[in-house]
C-alpha cells in the first residue's frame, strides 16, 4: 500500500472516531510524533537510476496534530512526514546521494463527515556527493508534486457508500 493510500485510510479512521466522540466538550488538541529508522536495505526502484541497486538508510520522522471544536464539531488534522536518507550505489560506481524530503497532509471536516478535501504536497531532493564529500554539480535529483483527494460520505455512516476520488495528482521529476 502506498504512503498516500495509508494516510487516507488513517485520516478517515481518525476522523470517524473523533467526530463520534465529540459531544459538547471544549475544543481538544492532540499531537503525536515518531521517528522510524530505515535500513540499511537494498532498493532498485529509484527514479533516474534505471534499476541500479543502492543501499538506503536513514530516518522518517512523523508528526501530526488534531484540533477538534465543539461548536459545529469542526475537525482539523495535519501531518508532516520528513525523511532523511543516505543512498549508496552497491557497485561503488558514482556518487553517494543524500536525500531530504517532506510530505504534508491536512484536511478539515465537519460533524457530518459530508465532504472533505485531502491535499498532500511533497518535495524530495537527492544531492550527489563524491568520495571526498564534495557536492557533485549537475547530479541533483528533484521530485515535486501534489495529490488532492476528495472524500465524501453523505450520510455519515461508516461503510455506507462513502467514495474516495483522486481529484488530481501531479509530479515533476528533474534528473539534472
Amino acid at each position: 500500500m502506498t504512503s498516500t493510500a495509508t494516510r487516507v485510510l488513517v485520516a478517515c479512521a481518525v476522523l470517524l472516531c473523533a467526530t463520534a466522540s465529540a459531544q459538547a466538550e471544549p475544543a481538544t488538541h492532540d499531537a503525536f510524533s515518531d521517528v522510524e529508522i530505515v535500513g540499511p536495505e537494498t532498493i532498485t526502484d529509484l527514479p533516474c537510476f534505471e534499476g541500479r541497486a543502492f543501499t538506503i538508510s536513514g530516518t522518517v520522522a512523523t508528526a501530526w496534530r488534531i484540533t477538534q471544536q465543539t461548536t459545529g464539531l469542526g475537525f482539523h488534522f495535519a501531518e508532516t512526514e520528513t525523511f532523511d536518507m543516505t543512498i549508496v550505489p552497491n557497485d561503488g560506481v558514482g556518487p553517494t546521494y543524500v536525500e531530504h524530503g517532506v510530505e504534508r497532509t491536512s484536511f478539515n471536516a465537519d460533524e457530518h463527515n459530508t465532504v472533505f478535501n485531502l491535499t498532500i504536497p511533497f518535495h524530495d531532493t537527492f544531492v550527489a556527493y563524491d568520495a571526498a564529500g564534495r557536492r557533485v554539480p549537475g547530479q541533483t535529483i528533484r521530485i515535486q508534486g501534489v495529490t488532492r483527494m476528495l472524500v465524501e460520505d453523505k450520510d455519515a455512516i461508516p461503510g455506507s457508500g462513502a467514495r474516495v476520488k483522486v481529484d488530481f495528482q501531479r509530479e515533476r521529476l528533474d534528473c539534472a
